[in-house]
């Protein structure tokens, strides 16, 4: 383990501001949760396998908070398919998370076909690899027929099954969402898996969760003061990837931009 000096001295206030958070908040930790911050996706990473089928919509009658909310449809490419949102986060082995958010498809735009859509948090190594994987219910043409999942009606999508990442079978029901070990980041991510019959339908999200229940603030990624000087020390893995340096300094920008509100 060593030390890398990394701002001074504002960085200083930074590194206040985040040592201050005490490490069990059950906070959000997601930017931008309800997509209120105009009509671009900002703070999330959108995919799509077409263009135009991740958007943003307005309605204060249709949202479930605020008058934004988040609307995902198929890509109508002809072959299976999966669009949305993702957001990566700063995390390490031991952290311990709860997510959750609120989806819902519309009576006008039920999904159809053999869509399906679903909340998934992924920990991932430095290179992104998927250590492990966590999804919420399926929404499905048999989830909305059966009731399980009502037209018109907000549900909250609570990301308690554990899958094995490598054969995608459920292998556990738990509320609390551990880093392995390995683990350099967190990815919170909205699905919409279109079916290669181009099949119809739509599901809306909102007011999106990713709380840390337990653990340190960020695993073993920890900030502490300098003994000399007005710059701050953290405290680093021998090795820094290029994905863990870029999810620092957004971490750091986040920070900042918060401050200056």
């Amino acid at each position: 383990m060593r030390f890398h000096c990394l701002f001074s001295p504002g960085a200083a206030l930074l590194g206040f501001l985040m040592l201050s958070a005490p490490p069990g908040r059950a906070a959000d930790v997601l930017a931008n949760p309800g997509f209120e911050l105009g009509q671009a996706v900002f703070g999330w990473n959108s995919y799509s396998a077409s263009s135009g089928n991740v958007l943003i919509q307005t309605s204060a009658t249709l949202a479930h908070g605020g008058t934004n909310y988040l609307k995902v449809y198929q890509a109508f490419n002809g072959s299976v398919n999966h669009s949305g949102v993702y957001q990566d986060n700063l995390s390490g082995p031991g952290a311990v998370f709860a997510a959750d958010g609120w989806a819902c498809t519309s009576s006008g735009d039920v999904l159809a076909g053999q869509n399906a859509a679903w909340i998934e948090v992924t920990f991932r190594d430095a290179t992104a690899n998927v250590l492990a994987l966590y999804r919420s219910a399926l929404i499905t043409t048999n989830a909305v027929a059966g009731g399980a999942f009502p037209k018109n009606t907000w549900i909250d999508l609570r990301v308690t099954n554990q899958y094995n990442p490598d054969t995608y079978a459920i292998t556990n029901s738990t509320k609390s969402l551990v880093a392995p070990e390995g683990t350099s980041f967190v990815r919170y991510q909205v699905t919409f898996q279109g079916d290669a019959n181009d099949s119809a339908g739509s599901v809306y999200f909102d007011d999106l969760n990713l709380a840390q229940t337990g653990g340190g603030p960020m695993g073993n990624w920890n900030i502490v003061w300098s003994p000399c000087g007005e710059g701050i020390f953290r405290s680093l893995p021998d090795a820094i990837s290029p994905t863990q340096l870029e999810l620092l300094l957004s971490a750091f920008s986040q920070l900042l931009s918060k401050l200056l509100e």
